[in-house]
C-alpha cells in the first residue's frame, strides 16, 4: 500500500507510470520525488515504472535482476544521458556489444571470443581500414614485445631495447632473427618476390649481399666426416688423411672446397659416401702443398667445378 504527502492512497500492486525520480531507499519504503515536488512513499514490494532518470546512491545494495531491452549500436541499451549512442547492448543471443558514436567497436560472443571492428573467427580478432589494426607500446625505451606461447615453448617479436626488431626463443634464451633499423637502413630485407638482401635494398638475385661475406671454415689434422662446413684446410704433417663426404641423397647443390696446405709427402683422399663418386672416381686424392678443389654434388654424385 502507497500513499502520498497528501494522505492519498495508490491500491497495492498496481502498476504506475511515475514522472519524477526515485530519491532514496530506506528498509522496505521506497520514496520517490515527483516532478511537482510531492513525495511519494511506495513499499517494496510495489512495482514502479519511472519515466526519467534511476539514481542510485549505493547506500543499499540491489537484491534483484537489473533487465534492460537489447538496445543496438546506435541506442545501446545502457547509455548515458549526454551521449545517447555510447554504451552497452545486446546484439544477438549470447553476444555482448560496444559502441562508440553509434557504431559497434566491440563485441564478446558466446564462446567467448572477442571482436574488434568484426564478428569474431579467432579468440582475439581484429579488423581495421587502412594499415592500423593492431599496436603495441611500452611506455619507456624498453622492449615492445608480443609473445606467443603453447606448452612446450614461447616466443616474443617485436621491437628490442636497442630499437631492432627480434625473434626471441624465451624458452631457450636466444635471440635467432634480429632486423636492425640503424646504418645500414635495412639489415635484412626480403621483397614480395622472396628474394632476400642483406644490407641492400637492391635485389637482383635470390641472395643478394650488400658488403663482406663469410662461410664455414674448418682445419683439420686427422681424419675427418665432412658437415656443414664449406671449406676444409687440410695439414697432413702427422700422416695421411681421409675426408669422407656425407651422402649424396641428404646433400643436393651442397659445395665443399678442400686444399692441402702443407708440404709433406702426406696424402689428402676425398673418399665419397659408400660406392658414391667423385667425377666417376670413388676417391679423389691431393698430394702437393697448396693442392684444392672445390666439388659439388647433384644429389646422386659429386662433381669437380675447378
Amino acid at each position: 500500500m502507497a500513499t502520498d504527502f497528501q494522505g492519498k492512497t495508490i491500491s497495492a500492486g498496481a502498476r504506475y507510470l511515475v514522472a519524477g525520480e526515485v530519491r532514496a531507499i530506506s528498509g522496505s519504503d521506497v520514496v520517490i520525488v515527483l516532478d511537482d515536488g510531492r513525495a511519494l512513499h511506495c513499499d517494496a514490494a510495489d512495482l514502479i515504472r519511472v519515466a526519467g532518470y534511476l539514481s542510485l546512491d549505493g547506500a543499499d545494495a540491489m537484491t534483484g535482476v537489473l533487465k534492460l531491452a537489447n538496445g543496438s549500436a546506435s541506442s545501446p541499451a545502457a547509455q548515458f544521458a549526454s551521449d545517447t549512442n555510447t554504451g552497452l547492448y545486446r546484439i544477438g543471443a549470447d553476444t555482448l556489444g560496444l559502441a562508440t558514436a553509434g557504431v559497434e567497436r566491440m563485441r564478446i560472443n558466446g564462446v567467448g571470443a572477442v571482436g574488434f571492428g568484426v564478428n569474431p573467427s579467432y579468440p582475439v580478432h581484429s579488423y581495421g581500414s587502412g594499415n592500423r589494426v593492431l599496436m603495441v607500446e611500452s611506455s619507456s625505451a624498453s622492449a615492445a614485445e608480443l609473445r606467443l606461447k603453447n606448452t612446450a615453448r614461447m616466443y616474443a617479436f617485436g621491437l628490442s631495447a636497442a630499437g631492432a626488431f627480434a625473434l626471441t626463443d624465451w624458452t631457450a634464451g636466444t635471440a635467432p632473427f634480429w632486423i636492425q633499423p640503424a646504418a645500414p637502413s635495412f639489415a635484412f630485407f626480403m621483397d614480395a618476390a622472396g628474394k632476400v638482401g642483406f644490407s641492400s635494398l637492391t635485389i637482383d638475385s635470390t641472395v643478394q649481399i650488400g658488403g663482406s661475406f663469410a662461410r664455414k671454415s674448418t682445419t683439420i689434422t686427422s681424419n675427418h666426416t665432412a658437415g656443414h662446413e664449406a671449406s676444409i684446410i687440410a695439414n697432413a704433417t702427422s700422416g695421411n688423411i681421409t675426408i669422407t663426404l656425407p651422402a649424396c641423397a641428404g646433400c643436393l647443390d651442397r659445395e665443399y672446397h678442400v686444399l692441402k696446405k702443407d708440404s709433406s709427402s702426406n696424402t689428402v683422399t676425398i673418399d665419397g659416401a659408400g660406392s658414391e663418386t667423385i667425377n666417376g672416381a670413388t676417391t679423389h686424392v691431393l698430394s702437393s702443398q697448396y693442392d684444392s678443389v672445390t666439388i659439388k654434388c647433384d644429389g646422386t654424385e659429386w662433381f669437380i667445378l675447378n
